[in-house]
């Protein structure tokens, strides 16, 4: 099993490095971590490589800096094959980031309304920590006014979708 994870050095403190912690792999504990490989030539790219523990259909991982700050989020589940089948896994941690922020888009032209709206678009903690996460995913809610803000809701209480 070989784990590729991805994140930017230069937000790591000076002189951090990654470790990795889990179940279901043999070199892995959640007791602690095994410090992961980081690449000569591309510093944001840290590896590890590890053998599944016999009969382990699903491992779970966490990604930690200095062995200490926990990644933020689930555990990494990693669906392992039977058989010494090689597989690879890439992962995105953040560690840092616990609130994500809004993004006001004004003025866009809806073609099927004939008309302008605006797009309030919540983006979440990791977005601006970690930029080799390629994708997110994505819900669309109407309604935007009682989505995330008490102060435009209506009557004043927020779905506070944000938390979700």
């Amino acid at each position: 099993v070989s784990l590729e994870v991805w994140y930017p050095s230069g937000n790591l403190p000076s002189g951090s490095a990654l470790f990795l912690r889990g179940a279901g792999l043999l070199e892995l504990s959640w007791a602690k971590g095994v410090p992961l490989n980081q690449s000569g030539s591309q510093p944001d790219l840290w590896t590890f490589d590890g053998e599944a523990k016999p009969d382990t259909t699903i491992a779970q991982v966490k990604v930690l800096v200095d062995d200490k700050q926990w990644q933020v989020g689930a555990n990494s589940k990693l669906a392992i094959a039977g058989s010494g089948a090689p597989q690879s896994f890439a992962l995105f941690p953040w560690f840092f980031s616990s609130q994500g922020k809004y993004v006001l888009e004004r003025n866009i032209y809806s073609p099927v309304l004939k008309n302008t709206r605006d797009l309030v678009i919540y983006l979440p903690p990791s977005y601006e920590e970690n930029p080799y996460i390629a994708s997110y995913d994505t819900i669309v809610m109407h309604d935007g006014e009682n989505l995330f803000n008490a102060s435009t809701s209506f009557g004043g209480v927020a779905w506070e979708c944000q938390k979700t």
